[in-house]
């Protein structure tokens, strides 16, 4: 768990000791979202029992799938962290995407839901503690009105209800 929160550069990398082959190594562990934003593929890839009850998989995703736009200023620090915003959006939205086309792959049901564009608290530190509370509640309220679920990704993201409105009912 501990190197799961080890953020590159933020906080430093968890030391795990290995054999491999007869020999000992020591290997770093940082933050998985270095690879992927979304684990659990290999949850929805060949199961037959999920596909024969039509299983629905529920994504949750702390980010948003659009950047916002802000000004940034031109210190190599400022340029950085905005650069790895614009990398966490993109490399979320491909995981997302890979999801989706397995998903289908397996005719399961895709429900995915993200930080909405519209929330723009402003927030002191990656770690803003007052800034984390509000984003909660916001997705706490979200979670009551159960209606903020996608269900498909592309160039245009369509809202999907539970109720069985997928948005295509809604364009007739």
């Amino acid at each position: 768990m501990l190197a799961s929160a080890a953020i590159p550069v933020a906080f430093p990398p968890v030391m795990f000791n290995v054999e491999a082959e007869g020999r000992m190594y020591d290997e770093i562990h940082v933050d998985g979202s270095v690879a992927t934003q979304m684990f659990g593929s290999f949850l929805i890839m060949g199961s037959e029992d999920a596909r024969a009850k039509k299983t629905n998989v529920y994504v949750i995703l702390n980010s948003r799938l659009a950047d916002v736009p802000e000004e940034v200023a031109a210190k190599v620090w400022d340029i950085a962290g905005a650069s790895f915003s614009t990398l966490i959006t993109w490399q979320s939205y491909g995981d997302l995407y890979r999801f989706s086309t397995l998903a289908r792959y397996e005719k399961m049901n895709l429900y995915f839901t993200c930080i909405p564009y519209e929330f723009r608290e402003p927030r002191s530190s990656e770690f803003d503690l007052a800034y984390m509370r509000k984003l909660f509640y916001r997705g706490y309220r979200l979670g009551q009105i159960g209606d903020n679920w996608y269900r498909q990704i592309g160039s245009k993201i369509e809202l999907t209800r539970l109720g069985g409105n997928t948005g295509e009912e809604t364009k007739k």
